[in-house]
């Protein structure tokens, strides 16, 4: 089994409060984040009249999403505070308090969609969360997963200068650099990207599936923040190339 890496601390679920939550809906609801969010919509598939478990919900926003294009979705989320923010803004969303480590509760193989939508680089014992998400699926049930794209061309130097230029000029690229002026001042006292034990290559994140049995279907790299221009000539690039986050898609043996 190849390791990166990984600081081995994780917060406690307090850590992730009411303000972190409305952080996440915000990136959602106004756009900042648009290209992540039609990506991970795009891999999630067509969920109507399925059963679909989100690990790691965080405000349930993408949850709600999913909720609405017709499946029958349940948000879990180690954080209470995160829990109840799913209850009061969503309310007709399921939720529950579950950690990712301890998903015993759960029925095994009554799931046809788990999703990890950016939960795995904050978690250090990963492939035993991906172990217990895949004993959740349906036999050929499916596996989203989301997380940063590490190691990219992206992560230093003029590339990574060039992709952010061009965010200037975009309508996303304007919404997302507001949030982050104002995510500024926050930091000061709270930085939630501390919370992170490590982020992920696409490389391991495909070597960790993998290691679960489970059979990957898609991987995409994509920009997180869109600017047609520039996502337009990262066509003509290799796949690395196309951004700084990555989706993966796998599914359980049929067989199993």
């Amino acid at each position: 089994m190849m390791k990166e890496n990984f600081d081995q601390r994780e917060p406690e679920g307090s850590f992730y409060d009411t303000e972190y939550c409305l952080s996440l809906e915000y990136r959602v609801f106004s756009g900042a984040h648009g290209s992540r969010i039609r990506n991970i919509l795009q891999a999630v598939g067509d969920v109507k009249g399925l059963n679909v478990l989100d690990v790691g919900a965080g405000g349930g926003a993408i949850s709600e999403l999913i909720r609405e294009g017709g499946a029958n979705v349940l948000a879990i989320d180690y954080s209470q505070p995160a829990i109840d923010f799913i209850k009061s803004r969503f309310p007709l969303l399921k939720a529950r308090q579950l950690s990712a480590y301890s998903l015993d509760s759960l029925t095994p193989s009554s799931y046809d969609v788990v999703t990890l939508f950016d939960v795995i680089e904050h978690c250090s014992r990963q492939e035993e969360v991906l172990r217990n998400c895949a004993r959740l699926l349906k036999s050929g049930g499916r596996l989203v997963i989301s997380t940063d794209a590490d190691k990219g061309p992206y992560a230093k130097g003029v590339l990574r200068r060039i992709f952010y230029w061009f965010e200037k000029i975009s309508k996303e690229g304007i919404i997302y650099r507001g949030l982050k002026q104002a995510e500024q001042r926050r930091k000061k006292w709270k930085n939630y990207h501390e919370s992170h034990v490590g982020e992920i290559s696409s490389g391991y994140l495909k070597k960790l599936v993998q290691n679960t049995g489970l059979k990957i279907v898609e991987h995409r790299i994509y920009p997180v923040v869109g600017s047609p221009l520039r996502d337009l000539l990262l066509k003509f690039f290799p796949a690395r190339f196309h951004g700084d986050h990555q989706c993966l898609v796998a599914i359980k043996d049929p067989g199993e």
